[in-house]
């Protein structure tokens, strides 16, 4: 990160010295940062899984909501989740509703969080008149910061 933090200091100086204004050059900085992404044929470590029946704790109660994907937290790189509070393992389960005519507002139990270590199980849906998802892989595809 030091390496980046560098680059960073070295652009805004550049930028500062050839008179592009701060929110410009901070918009540039924003997009440019080095990002992982999740996405099917990645070639870095697998991160989610994306439909197929959810791996829930034991005691968890039966979602309102159709299973979407499993994010591992301990894939991601440190910093990932600067906009959000993210813990660093474990894994979070999200659940949505796939017809938004039948959407009623905020939903509770749309993201659940699984700490690293908890008993789990694969659970199907009690709902038999929703079908998972396809189950997909996603792996992590890097993006940097040209040096």
């Amino acid at each position: 990160m030091d390496e980046t933090t560098d680059r960073l200091h070295r652009f805004r100086a550049e930028a500062a010295s050839r008179g592009v204004p701060s929110q410009d050059v901070e918009e540039w900085v924003r997009v440019a940062l080095p990002t992982v992404y999740m996405a099917q044929g990645g070639d870095g470590p697998l991160v989610a899984q994306v439909g197929g029946d959810p791996v829930m704790p034991h005691s968890a109660p039966e979602p309102c909501l159709p299973f979407v994907a499993s994010v591992d937290l301990a894939v991601l790189p440190a910093g990932a989740g600067r906009y959000l509070s993210l813990p660093s393992d474990g894994h979070l389960l999200l659940f949505a509703e796939p017809d938004l005519d039948d959407f009623q507002g905020l939903v509770p139990d749309a993201v659940m969080y699984v700490p690293a270590g908890t008993p789990t199980t694969r659970r199907p849906a009690a709902d038999s008149r929703r079908k998972p998802y396809p189950p997909r892989q996603l792996h992590t595809l890097w993006h940097q910061l040209c040096s």
